[in-house]
Parts: C-alpha cells; sequence; structure tokens
C-alpha cells in the first residue's frame, strides 16, 4: 500500500496528468525490480551461457524492456500532444519532469543534446529508485513508531493540534517541535 502511494507520488510528479497507459506501466516496474533485485544463477555465473539460456532471465528482462519501451513512447508522445495542444491554447500548464526533459531536448544545448533513452532511461530511474526507497523508508519509520508508543503518542499530538487549524494558519502559528526531529531520524 505504502509503495503503490509512493509510486502514485512519483508518476504525478514526473507525468503530472494520468494517461492511458500508466497503469500498465507500474506492473512493469514492479516486475522489473523483482527480476533486477533477487539472485539467480546467472549472476553468480555470468560467462555460462547454458545457465543464462535455461534460467531464461535475459529473455525476462528483454520482454519487461521492451513493454516498458513501448508504454513510455506512447507517455512521451501523449504528453507531447498535451503540451503542443496547450500551447496553440495560449495556455500555461504546470511543468512536470517529463515535460521539462522534452522542453530541454527541443530547447537546450545542441553540443549536449538529450537524447528520447536518456529521458525514459531518466523516468523509468526515478520509478524505480523512488519508489522503492521511500517506501522503505516510511515503512521503517512507521515500525519504529509502533515499538516506541510513547514516542508515536507525542507525534499523534502534536500532529492532530496541527491539523485542526486551517492549513494557511498551521506553519505561522504552530511551532512544530517534535514532528521536523522525527522527520529527520
Amino acid at each position: 500500500m505504502i509503495y503503490s502511494l509512493g509510486n502514485g507520488i512519483i508518476a504525478r510528479s514526473i507525468i503530472r496528468k494520468k494517461c492511458k497507459t500508466q497503469e500498465a506501466f507500474l506492473p512493469i516496474v514492479d516486475e522489473l525490480m523483482q527480476a533486477l533485485g533477487g539472485l539467480n544463477m546467472a549472476d553468480a555465473f555470468p560467462s555460462s551461457r547454458l545457465i543464462h539460456m535455461v534460467s531464461g532471465v535475459r529473455s525476462r528482462l528483454e520482454r519487461m524492456h521492451r513493454e516498458a519501451d513501448e508504454i513510455l513512447d506512447s507517455i512521451i508522445s501523449e504528453s507531447r500532444a498535451n503540451s503542443g495542444l496547450a500551447s496553440k491554447m495560449g495556455k500555461s500548464e504546470a511543468e512536470d519532469l517529463l515535460g521539462v526533459l522534452l522542453n530541454l531536448q527541443e530547447h537546450g544545448n545542441p553540443e549536449s543534446q538529450l537524447t528520447i533513452s536518456s529521458i525514459k532511461a531518466t523516468i523509468l530511474e526515478m520509478f524505480t529508485g523512488g519508489g522503492d526507497t521511500s517506501s522503505t523508508a516510511l515503512e521503517w519509520a512507521m515500525s519504529e513508531l509502533i515499538k516506541n508508543p510513547r514516542v508515536m503518542e507525542k507525534a499523534q499530538k502534536e500532529f492532530s493540534f496541527g491539523t485542526v487549524m486551517l492549513p494557511e494558519r498551521v506553519e505561522k502559528n504552530i511551532n512544530w517541535n517534535f514532528l521536523p526531529i522525527l522527520m529527520r531520524e
């Protein structure tokens, strides 16, 4: 659940709007992380072609790469179409990471041209690196709070007091003593 939340937040920051193929992309990212994160015999004997063929890891990774590549192509083309439509209508939309990368590709330095492959790699890296790391850190913090009921109670009191007030007044009127320390930990 936390992992899905993290991936949803990352998707919003990278793509901003919900794409048609976004739902199919996240399971591929999960499967890719499981395939790359686990131990297999091909890792133990990298020079053995027989083990690579028998294990099927290479063909599985190539299949996932093709699927992710197709989905990322459609996400990029949809983003380009949306940004072209918005610019024709004179609307300025808030930029997401994909929009920034595409803009940099079109209007950036000609000497260090950004390729579609590097844009796809950056997006995939954001999903694989950001989702797992964030969810692991959040799970660890929650388990520590569960282990220490006194600390959890103190954090809950400070948080519930802060959320009772209106969001625009929270930052000005509340002295957050405990939550920043807890977040740094």
